[in-house]
């Protein structure tokens, strides 16, 4: 693998919530997305492993509301669902299990020391602003916390060089912890892409690459969230 992207280098998960989910309006001021994934992580997260935390999202998507689309003058019905994709060899847990032997073979190490970074990008100019990013960075502020989460929460107006910076600096934290997630609130773009309140956009793994996690941690997570990124499979990210 390619040296200068050192977060392919690391036991990796993540949960990308599928189209259309990102075409649907945030109910109360938060997103369908991010409240069902924060009720999935406060009932089931002490006691259920990582892929069966995503099953159990998709089971609460797909329980949920329909959406109806119209496309070409077509009207069509979808179910909200969401996608995993992990790179994992062993179960991983917010928890210990009760036979720690057998927890220490079958699951990563657990410290109960991790942290949770938050870039929750409102502000981009005129009606492309995201006025749902405040609501779900707080709901997801108090599931990762009551997961043992320190939580670092940025501004709702963020550029590119801040959002590195930040996670450049969290990442040279990490000795001594379990895992980092990163949740991104934001507009985005096929192959990827995270745009920002500067307007410029760039690509997750560019993003990522800044960090030193490499000697640091054995896991990472990532969320991230767009709402405007049409025929895109996987805009809503974990």
């Amino acid at each position: 693998m390619s040296t200068n992207r050192p977060h392919q280098m690391m036991d990796t998960v993540e949960i990308s919530c599928s189209y259309p989910t990102d075409f649907v309006s945030p109910i109360n001021g938060k997103s369908p997305f991010v409240s069902s994934l924060c009720d999935v992580l406060d009932e089931f997260g002490e006691n259920r492993t990582i892929n069966e935390l995503a099953k159990e999202l998709n089971t609460k998507l797909r329980n949920g509301a329909k959406v109806t689309k119209t496309i070409d003058d077509v009207e069509y019905e979808f179910l909200l669902m969401s996608k995993f994709e992990g790179c994992l060899t062993k179960e991983l847990r917010f928890s210990s299990v009760e036979n720690e032997t057998l927890s220490q073979m079958k699951s990563y190490p657990v410290t109960l020391k991790r942290d949770c970074l938050i870039i929750p990008i409102e502000f981009y100019g005129g009606h492309k602003n995201r006025s749902n990013a405040s609501y779900d960075s707080l709901e997801l502020r108090v599931a990762f916390e009551r997961l043992g989460f320190k939580c670092h929460v940025m501004s709702t107006r963020v550029t590119v060089e801040d959002a590195r910076h930040e996670i450049r600096k969290l990442s040279t934290m990490q000795e001594g912890k379990d895992m980092f997630a990163i949740c991104i609130l934001a507009h985005g773009g096929p192959n990827k892409y995270i745009q920002f309140s500067c307007g410029k956009m760039i690509q997750l793994q560019y993003l990522i690459s800044v960090s030193t996690f490499r000697s640091l941690i054995k896991f990472k997570s990532y969320l991230r969230i767009s709402c405007s990124v049409p025929n895109f499979w996987g805009s809503q990210r974990l």
